[in-house]
């Protein structure tokens, strides 16, 4: 739904906020009241988009506010459980990719092209001065195959579990 991992979400995020959050869910509280708690879901896109896609319905409805805080609490204690399933069984070269983007920034990822020599992204697109940003963006995506309007890409490629090593895990 999200190509986020199955695992490591929250990586980055204020543990205890994402608690605070999740509790405010459950207890129903309005969306005003909980809206400034959302900061510690940040760097979470599908949480922090999913704040504004149902946040009129969570407040019309106590169930869906609760079952949303039920998720939210259930995935945080179930990151950790995952994440050492996930080192027992995980190949080699996965642990390796793990450890290389574990701490990650835009600088990192940016070292990391350098050091792998890739060649800043070129359009053929022509346009005014006010759109040449979005076309070196653009140019970007088209070569990375990654798309994060309004941020910085964090690491090489997007971390996704597939079926196939979905099913290793079992």
């Amino acid at each position: 739904m999200t190509t986020e991992p199955v695992f490591d979400w929250f990586s980055g995020c204020d543990l205890i906020g994402v608690e605070v959050l999740a509790r405010a869910f459950m207890a129903g509280v309005s969306s005003r009241e909980w809206l400034p708690l959302t900061k510690c879901v940040k760097r979470v896109a599908f949480i922090w988009q999913l704040r504004f896609l149902l946040r009129t319905k969570m407040d019309e409805s106590r169930l869906l506010s609760r079952a949303v805080g039920e998720l939210l609490f259930f995935s945080l204690g179930t990151d950790a459980d995952e994440l050492k399933i996930w080192s027992e069984k995980a190949p080699a070269d996965a642990k390796t990719y793990h450890d290389q983007w574990k701490v990650t920034s835009p600088e990192h990822y940016k070292a990391w092209l350098r050091s792998a020599r890739v060649e800043d992204a070129v359009s053929h697109l022509k346009c005014g001065v006010d759109s040449m940003e979005r076309i070196k963006e653009q140019a970007k995506e088209v070569r990375t195959g990654q798309v994060w309007p309004g941020r910085e890409v964090l690491r090489a490629y997007q971390v996704s579990v597939s079926r196939t090593t979905a099913a290793s895990f079992d």
